[in-house]
């Protein structure tokens, strides 16, 4: 299942007001119960200030599933390309030794479910992590291709979920 990210025609000094729900046919709708509060709309705002990318949501319970950009070091993406390292994702890890901190990277050639792109930053974020019950997150992007992947995870209960773009 993938959450509908659709944006609205209100345009504000706020940015761009989006409003995100999961689709109908979601697992999460029917039981599965892998994401919280699965069948409230989130609605936030898309900041964009030159390179870096936020969203600000309209209630702290309910912010995106498909962005998680709450870290309090960390609540941005930035659309600039990383130099380096290159990296590998296998599964939904990347080649990066485990760690509780923000690195970032970019992986070249990734294919997901039949596309390939060229190049895409990779952010991964588990500084969180280094508190109880903090979450880990990983972001796959570019600024052409838009949001590929992203996940949440929690290592002490070894779950997370995430999401792929659909062809």
């Amino acid at each position: 299942s993938q959450p509908r990210a659709e944006s609205l025609p209100t345009i504000s000094t706020r940015g761009w007001l989006v409003s995100e729900r999961l689709a109908a046919g979601s697992a999460s709708l029917h039981g599965e119960n892998n994401v919280a509060y699965a069948d409230s709309e989130f609605q936030y705002y898309f900041q964009s200030k030159g390179y870096i990318f936020t969203t600000a949501s309209l209630d702290e319970r309910l912010n995106s599933r498909l962005f998680f950009l709450y870290s309090a070091d960390y609540p941005y993406l930035t659309l600039l390309d990383y130099q380096a390292p290159e990296l590998q994702i296998k599964g939904w890890k990347t080649s990066l030794p485990y760690a509780e901190s923000y690195r970032a990277g970019f992986v070249k050639n990734y294919n997901q479910l039949g596309v390939t792109y060229n190049r895409l930053n990779v952010v991964v974020n588990n500084k969180d992590m280094q508190t109880a019950g903090g979450v880990g997150n990983t972001h796959v992007f570019s600024a052409a291709a838009g949001l590929v992947r992203s996940s949440e995870y929690n290592r002490h209960t070894q779950q997370g979920y995430g999401w792929d773009l659909l062809p």
